[in-house]
């Protein structure tokens, strides 16, 4: 009860610290995430619409997980509001009587406020060799890292690597259309 207390008080404070909602997209953050377990988490967007993340988080009376998830992001109320979902794998740390490698599923809601993104989900997750079934809710606020919403614009779906080698390279050149340009 008190680290959802201290969870709520924290978001309260930074959304006070930044009073309106950007409509534009993130490349990369990172931040620390609350629920029945604590952790850090990495968010790296791929593309418009999807994004990987990692998560190493530590139960409050249990194990250790790394967790991978893929998500998919559908835009709501402006480019910085978004619905997510997805899947993934983790394995635990520090269990030694079995592998610890199990499904997650994750749902949930960010919004982008000035340079952090927070959001709110819901986050199932299943261990293979000892049959749990865990329900996790958590919270994130995360640091936006790298922020170029241009990016991802309406000409440029390919996330932040463009690989297209002849497709509109003379009319896009010099316009930050990915960090490497191929």
């Amino acid at each position: 009860m008190k680290t959802l207390k201290r969870s709520s008080l924290l978001l309260t404070l930074i959304l006070a610290t930044f009073f309106t909602a950007s409509a534009q997209g993130y490349i990369t953050a990172a931040g620390l995430r609350l629920g029945p377990s604590v952790g850090l988490t990495v968010n790296q967007r791929l593309t418009r619409n999807f994004s990987v993340e990692g998560i190493v988080h530590k139960q409050f009376l249990g194990d250790a997980y790394l967790t991978a998830l893929a998500k998919r992001h559908l835009a709501i109320a402006g480019r910085g509001t978004n619905l997510y979902f997805g899947g993934g794998l983790h394995t635990t740390l520090d269990r030694k009587d079995d592998n610890g490698i199990g499904l997650d599923a994750i749902a949930g809601l960010e919004v982008k406020v000035g340079k952090i993104n927070l959001s709110a989900d819901y986050k199932p997750m299943f261990n293979f060799a000892s049959g749990d079934f865990e329900n996790h809710f958590g919270l994130s606020a995360r640091l936006i890292l790298i922020d170029n919403p241009k990016r991802f614009g309406r000409n440029n779906n390919d996330g932040p690597f463009n690989f297209n080698r002849n497709k509109g390279r003379e009319k896009n050149f010099g316009k930050g259309n990915g960090p490497f340009r191929f």
